[in-house]
């Protein structure tokens, strides 16, 4: 799976959904994600490889840092193969 980096950064998604605004919503996407994957086969099976701090498009996010840390905290509590 790949998730680019944009759909993350308050400057990019400007969704106003559940999967936008917020830290929690703009991670809500990746973490549905892995949750359903970690449902279909195991957390065991699964990693996620992240690249916060590459930029694409000069893509640069406000709240870089609060939200990476939201997420990997979040996968984190998942038992994945790694992060």
């Amino acid at each position: 799976m790949i998730v680019y980096t944009e759909c993350f950064q308050i400057t990019v998604n400007r969704r106003t959904d559940n999967y936008g605004g917020s830290i929690e919503g703009r991670c809500r996407f990746t973490l549905e994600i892995v949750t359903k994957l970690c449902s279909a086969i195991g957390s065991g099976r699964v990693g996620v490889r992240l690249s916060p701090f590459s930029l694409f498009n000069e893509t640069y996010g406000e709240e870089r840092i609060p939200q990476w840390l939201y997420l990997c905290e979040q996968l984190g509590r998942m038992g994945l193969a790694y992060v």
